[in-house]
C-alpha cells in the first residue's frame, strides 16, 4: 500500500517535470524538475532492479541525445546551459519509460491514466484562464499562456480530450459530451490560431463513431510507420503541394494562413544542406544553427528537427523507439486506441510544427508499455497450456 501511494506521488511529480509550467520563472522551474528526477530516479534505483528497465530503446536514444550534445557543445554550436538541457532530457526520457513501463508491469495502468487526466485537466483549465486574459495570439506576437506558445497549449487540450476519452469510455459511454468537447477543442484551438491543431483535432471525431475496422487499421505498424515516413516526406515536397488550387485556398480561406506558411518555406530550403553539414550526431540539444542562419526559427518539421539536434544516429534511435511500440498489438489494444489517434494527431502536426515532445513521448511509451506488456502475458498463457 506505501508503495502504492508513493508511486501514485511521483508519477504527478513526473508529469510536473516533463511538462512545463510558463508562468513559473525559468530558474524555479528547473529546480523543481531537478527534484522531481532525483525522486523518481532514486525509486527507480530501489525498486526496478530488471535489466528491461535500464537496457532499452529508450535508453539508447536517451544516451545518444546526451552524446549528440556533447558533441555539440564541444564543437561550440550549443552553450553550456544547453547541454545540461540535454542531460536533463534524456534523464526525463529515462525516467518516464520507466516509470510507465513500471505501472503497467504491476497493474497500476489506471494510476498512469488518472494521474495523466488529472494534470492535463489542471493545465487545460489554467490554460482557457490565461487564454481569456491573454487573448488569441497571431503571427506577430505569440502570446504565452499557462502552458506555453499557442502549440504546446493546444497540445495540452488534444491530450485531454485524448484521456478523457479513455477514463470515460468514449464511444461507448459519452459520445454527445465528447463531441461537445471536440467542438470545443476546435474553436479555442481557432481563437488562439493554431492551425495544425485545427487540422489534426478533426481525428476527434473519429470517437463519434466505433468502426472496428478504422480502428484496427489505424494500430497497424504499416500504416503508422507510412504516416511518419509522409510527415518527412511531405516538407520535401511542401512548395509543389502548395502550388495546387484546392490546398492553397484551404490554407488561406479556411485556416486563414499564407502560402508561405508563416516564413517556413525559407526555412525547409536550407534543411538538408545544414543537416549534410552534421549528419551523424547533429548539432546538439538547443542549437541555434536554423535561426543563424535563416535569421529565424528552427526546422518546423519534427523529423527534421531531430536530425539537425541529433542527426541521422538520433533519427535511428526515435525510429527504433517507434517501431518497437507499434510493432506488435492484440485485441486488448483496442482499449488504449484514444492514444493512437494522439500520435496521429502529433504525426500531422509534425509535418509544419516541432509536435514530438514529452506529450508525444508519453503517450508512445504507454503504448509501448502496454503492447509489450500484453505480448509477455501472452507468451505466459502459452507456455502454462
Amino acid at each position: 500500500m506505501k508503495n502504492i501511494k508513493i508511486y501514485n506521488m511521483l508519477m504527478y511529480c513526473l508529469w510536473l517535470a516533463l511538462f512545463k509550467i510558463y508562468v513559473i520563472p525559468n530558474s524555479v522551474r528547473q529546480f523543481i524538475k531537478l527534484a522531481c528526477i532525483l525522486l523518481i530516479f532514486f525509486f527507480i534505483i530501489k525498486n526496478m532492479r530488471s535489466k528491461k528497465y535500464w537496457i532499452n530503446p529508450v535508453t539508447f536514444f536517451s544516451i545518444v541525445v546526451i552524446i549528440s550534445s556533447f558533441a555539440g557543445y564541444n564543437n561550440n554550436y550549443i552553450n553550456i546551459d544547453s547541454f545540461i538541457d540535454a542531460i536533463m532530457y534524456g534523464l526525463c526520457l529515462f525516467c518516464a519509460n520507466a516509470m510507465i513501463k513500471y505501472g503497467v508491469d504491476n497493474n497500476k495502468k489506471e494510476v498512469i491514466f488518472n494521474s495523466l487526466f488529472n494534470t492535463m485537466f489542471v493545465y487545460v483549465l489554467f490554460s482557457i484562464v490565461s487564454i481569456a486574459k491573454l487573448g488569441g495570439s497571431d503571427s506577430t506576437q505569440l502570446l504565452m499562456y499557462f502552458g506555453g506558445s499557442k502549440f504546446s497549449t493546444s497540445y495540452y487540450i488534444l491530450l485531454f480530450d485524448i484521456m478523457f476519452a479513455i477514463k470515460y469510455k468514449v464511444p461507448h459511454k459519452n459520445r454527445i459530451k465528447f463531441l461537445i468537447l471536440t467542438i470545443l477543442t476546435i474553436l479555442v484551438c481557432s481563437y488562439i490560431k493554431c492551425s495544425t491543431t485545427v487540422v489534426a483535432s478533426a481525428l476527434l471525431f473519429i470517437f463519434v463513431f466505433n468502426i472496428k475496422s478504422i480502428k484496427r487499421i489505424m494500430i497497424n505498424k504499416k500504416t503508422l510507420l507510412i504516416s511518419l515516413l509522409i510527415s518527412a516526406i511531405a516538407m520535401l515536397l511542401i512548395e509543389k503541394i502548395l502550388q495546387n488550387e484546392y490546398v492553397s485556398y484551404f490554407i488561406m480561406n479556411v485556416l486563414n494562413e499564407n502560402v508561405t506558411l508563416t516564413g517556413r518555406l525559407k526555412i525547409y530550403s536550407y534543411l538538408l544542406e545544414i543537416a549534410s553539414n552534421s549528419p551523424f550526431l547533429g548539432y546538439g540539444y538547443g542549437n541555434q544553427v536554423i535561426s543563424s542562419i535563416v535569421g529565424y526559427g528552427n526546422a518546423q518539421n519534427a523529423i527534421f528537427q531531430l536530425i539537425i539536434q541529433h542527426g541521422y544516429i538520433g533519427l535511428t534511435a526515435f525510429i527504433i523507439i517507434f517501431y518497437n511500440a507499434i510493432k506488435n498489438h492484440t485485441e486488448d489494444t483496442l482499449d488504449i486506441f484514444p492514444l493512437y489517434v494522439f500520435i496521429y494527431m502529433m504525426i500531422i502536426c509534425s509535418i509544419v510544427e516541432i509536435s514530438f515532445n514529452f506529450m508525444f513521448y508519453t503517450v508512445l511509451l504507454i503504448i509501448y508499455a502496454y503492447n509489450q506488456h500484453m505480448m509477455e502475458n501472452r507468451k505466459l498463457n502459452k507456455k502454462e497450456k
